[in-house]
């Protein structure tokens, strides 16, 4: 499975959820300005996400398979991924995969 990531094509690689609640996952790092920003936009978007931070819970990160921060990460209702995104996410992209998953 591939996805398209700042304009280059990047494998996306499964993630494994299981045992962490909520709709919207935000895997960041304390010391990580690019989650800050990221951070930023799911504030700014209204919608009520779970963050995990390597910096708290490291075997979290490293039990799903995250190597990377930060991740957004979407499921829909039945708790499959419809998405993620990496890095800062635009504004649009981010409300299209909201939009995606029936959050907004």
């Amino acid at each position: 499975l591939w996805r398209r990531r700042r304009g280059r094509l990047a494998a996306a690689v499964p993630l494994d959820l299981s045992g962490l609640e909520g709709r919207i996952l935000f895997f960041s790092d304390a010391a990580c300005p690019t989650c800050d920003a990221a951070r930023g936009q799911l504030e700014r978007a209204g919608v009520p996400f779970r963050e995990i931070g390597f910096d708290r819970e490291p075997g979290v990160h490293r039990r799903a398979g995250v190597t990377a921060v930060p991740i957004i990460v979407v499921r829909g209702p039945d708790g499959g991924e419809v998405g993620r995104i990496g890095g800062r996410p635009a504004r649009r992209v981010l409300g299209r995969l909201l939009r995606r998953a029936g959050i907004k």
